[in-house]
């Protein structure tokens, strides 16, 4: 099974696919841990090291592959079994970055952010939904509509999977 799950930031990717990865006992790629140089949300990978990370990751059998990123994953996608887009309101999505922002502060976890990070992508997030979400959907239902499923929660991919 190859799993692809798209959306927003906040929307819930790297939770419902942590779920999945476990239920499944499937590798799990992250893909801000490859787009980002060592977790530090400032310094941008080198495209050909993200791109030969990727890659590698996508010659196991089985594995899911989350995050917002699109314009660079076709072979992710033509690998997937399943695609996802978790659509999630945007408010919601908001609340839960700002969450994990004072969570990671508070814990002190390898990934770097600051508050002008924080702001910087709670504005991206405000115009994702009208520049982002439609440019994915438009993309994944032109080249890949057999194996896209829009969805809201974990139980929604539960579904399409046992079925």
């Amino acid at each position: 099974m190859k799993i692809h799950i798209i959306g927003g930031s906040g929307s819930g990717k790297t939770t419902i696919s942590q779920r999945l990865a476990d239920k499944y006992n499937l590798p799990l790629l992250e893909l801000d841990e490859i787009y980002w140089n060592d977790g530090n949300y400032n310094i941008k990978r080198p495209k050909y090291e993200r791109n030969r990370l990727l890659n590698s990751f996508l010659k196991n059998d089985r594995w899911i592959i989350e995050g917002v990123y699109y314009k660079w994953l076709d072979d992710s996608f033509n690998d997937s079994d399943y695609i996802f887009i978790l659509d999630v309101n945007r408010h919601l999505r908001n609340y839960r970055i700002c969450k994990r922002f004072f969570v990671r502060k508070f814990n002190k976890t390898h990934k770097s952010e600051s508050i002008s990070s924080l702001i910087e992508l709670i504005l991206w997030n405000n115009k994702f939904d009208k520049k982002n979400m439609l440019k994915i959907k438009e993309k994944l239902n032109i080249n890949f509509s057999n194996k896209t499923f829009i969805i809201r929660s974990y139980d929604d991919i539960e579904s399409i999977i046992e079925n």
